[in-house]
């Protein structure tokens, strides 16, 4: 009780748990921030959120498939062509 003679409570929400039944986006679908309103001076405007490290991962996979398409190309050129000796 405080001063007054009043109860007072606090309500604290329980964090979720993902994967309860009955809960979610139904597939196991989630989503990622992709930016936010910033207001500034009282002017919104719009913040893309960019994930450096998903960039760098995904830049990384498309230049070794690409390197591995280069090299699968080049041999695969050089056993069809006909030799001039």
């Amino acid at each position: 009780m405080d001063a007054h003679g009043r109860h007072r409570w606090r309500w604290w929400r329980r964090p979720r748990r993902e994967g309860r039944p009955g809960e979610g986006g139904g597939f196991g679908l989630s989503a990622k921030p992709v930016g936010a309103y910033v207001i500034k001076d009282g002017k919104p405007r719009w913040e893309p959120a960019i994930d450096m490290n998903r960039r760098l991962a995904t830049f990384g996979m498309i230049a070794v498939a690409a390197l591995f398409a280069a090299t699968r190309f080049t041999r695969l050129k050089r056993e069809t062509e006909p030799e001039l000796c």
